[in-house]
């Protein structure tokens, strides 16, 4: 994630999976998606320029 930011996270658009060790992932109202495999040590911006992001699941 960027050393300084300021994101909003609606409650339904965080998830995390079942895999060991535990990703992370959610979304923004700005419409970014994060991801972090490593139990949030990380993270990695996935996707970005969609609307605002209302929920996110894993499969």
């Amino acid at each position: 994630m960027p050393k300084r930011g300021w994101f909003t996270v609606k409650r339904q658009a965080m998830t995390v999976d079942d895999r060991d060790p535990v990703g992370i992932y959610f979304g923004t109202t700005s419409g970014e998606i994060w991801a972090s495999v490593d139990q949030g040590e990380s993270w990695n911006c996935i996707a970005s320029h969609l609307p605002e992001i209302y929920s996110v699941e894993s499969a």
